[in-house]
Parts: C-alpha cells; structure tokens; sequence
C-alpha cells in the first residue's frame, strides 16, 4: 500500500507535474526541486532481470561487450513519487532495454531513497515494444495506462490500449488488474515519411484544425471519389501526432497522399514541430501501399 505522506515528513516532488531541465530559464523552487529528483534517478544503480545490476550515467547504459543498452524514458506524466508507510521516498520510473536483438523491453521500477540516493525497490516487465502513456499512484495503487499488442497483432505494432493496475506489498510489485479501453489508431511512423519544411512559429488551439488549414482541399473536387479524414494520435503524454489522409485524387498517377504532423505543448497551445509526407499510386503506377517512392 503506498499512502499519502504525513505532515511531519517533507514534501515529495508534485507528481503531475513534468519540467524539462535543459532549458536556460531562471528556475522556479518547483522546478528545482523536480529536476534534482530526476539527476538522483538518471544516475544512479539499477537491477532488472534480464540485466542484472548497472549504473545509469545521465539516463543511459551501455555495455558493447554483452550487447546490453538501458535508457531512462524521461516522459511526461510517468515519473511519480511518493512515500511509504515508513516515510521513505519512493519513486515510479521506465526503463527501456535491448539486449542485441529487435526487441525493446519496457520495465516499471519503483525506486527508493535511503541516504540522500534511490535504490531498485521493485520491478515489473511490461512488454516488448509497448508504448506507456501514463504511470499514476492512485487510490494507494500503482495503475500504468499503456498500448499493447492484441491478439494476433505483431509486435511492432500494438493498438491495444489497457490500464494495468498493481499493488505495491514487500518489495514486489502484484498485477491486480487489467482494463482494456479499446484499440487506437497506429501510428505509421516518421521512417516512411519524406521530412518538409514548415513554417516558423505554427500554434494553435486544436492540432487537427492546424492541420486542416496546413494541408487540408481547400475545395472539394466535384467529381471522383475524393476523401479527406484527420486521425488523431496519442500515444505518447503531450506529444499528440496527427495524420491527414486524402484519397482519390483527380490525377494520372498518385491515388492518395497523407501527411503526419508532430506536435508538443506551448502554454495552452500547440506547436507544430514535424510534418512528412507520403504518396499510394493508382495501379501500375507504382506501389498501392504508402511509401516514400515516387508514382510513374
């Protein structure tokens, strides 16, 4: 069970909040102490399974020789802190390892501070290659929202969009439960896609609307199949992503082109910050699959 803390002990870091501690701005107390947190955890000792004990140095580990990698997934809405029954500190933290092949095993830590410094206290494989959106200690539980692979799906590609929920009891971590919410739109990517340049400073209220007036028909055609649809992506805490598709086209060779356009938070707005384009040609025109090559 992990409780809230009690009066008597001092405050632990605001969980909701997330700061990025590259910027050059003069600090808030809030921020301080946030960013201190997270140089403790990115360098710092860690345990996982299939890894054994290692360092962090600013969030990363490498070993050549054993083929070992392990990142710190520094993302928004995941890093939690809390205390236990005890008073210590604790802390929920990803790590992202690899050990040579093609998979990218995602792991749940729970750390605590002994001495001014974290130690594993707990740890939970969550998959290969899942995308965690958020990581809450709730309702003195441990729930990780997160897109896995379905049934059938291959690993590449999960849309499987579930709460885990996990109890916390004598160093080890309990799956008590698994919600599932429903499938989300795949995200193809930006490898498929040809990078292009976009205007300084794009902002707005509504990523899909940016989108819209960016890329979107201004008219209509009058005659053919033609067909516009925005999708909305988030996989990812903030980094909404959002493809516009647009098939049908009145034109010799390509049948559709879609557009996928990156964003992330400024203020209440958002800024575009990535866009890429692809092409699907009509038949015997080149590749009916979206790619990056050319329609003849």
């Amino acid at each position: 069970m992990i409780p809230c803390a009690s009066a008597n002990q001092p405050p632990v870091p605001e969980s909701i909040t997330w700061y990025n501690c590259k910027t050059r701005e003069v600090w808030t107390k809030e921020k301080s102490v946030w960013c201190k947190e997270l140089s403790k955890l990115q360098n710092t000792q860690y345990q996982l399974p299939d890894i054994g004990e290692f360092n962090l140095t600013n969030g990363k580990y490498k070993n050549d020789a054993e083929r070992k990698v392990v990142f710190f997934q520094n993302t928004p809405g995941t890093i939690n802190y809390d205390r236990l029954p005890d008073g210590t500190k604790i802390a929920t933290v990803l790590l992202s390892s690899n050990t040579g092949g093609s998979g990218i095993f995602i792991h749940l830590v729970v750390m605590k501070e002994v001495a001014g410094q974290y130690q594993t206290l707990a740890t939970q494989f969550l998959g290969d290659r899942v995308w965690v959106k958020s990581v809450k200690l709730a309702e003195e539980q441990i729930k990780v929202q997160l897109i896995k692979q379905g049934e059938a799906e291959p690993q590449c590609c999960p849309t499987l969009e579930v709460v885990q929920t996990y109890n916390l009891a004598d160093g080890k971590l309990e799956q008590l439960a698994e919600e599932k919410i429903g499938n989300v739109p795949l995200d193809p990517g930006r490898r498929l896609f040809t990078k292009l340049e976009i205007p300084d400073q794009v902002i707005g209220e509504d990523p899909l609307q940016i989108a819209k007036n960016l890329y979107g028909a201004k008219e209509i055609p009058s005659e053919g199949n033609f067909q516009e649809e925005l999708t909305l992506i988030e996989r990812v805490f903030n980094q909404p992503v959002v493809l516009l598709t647009q098939t049908g086209l009145l034109d010799d060779s390509v049948e559709g082109t879609r557009y996928r356009l990156e964003f992330k938070p400024q203020g209440k707005q958002w800024q575009l910050i990535w866009v890429g384009q692809q092409n699907r040609c009509y038949p015997d025109r080149g590749s009916q699959e979206w790619n990056l090559e050319p329609c003849l």
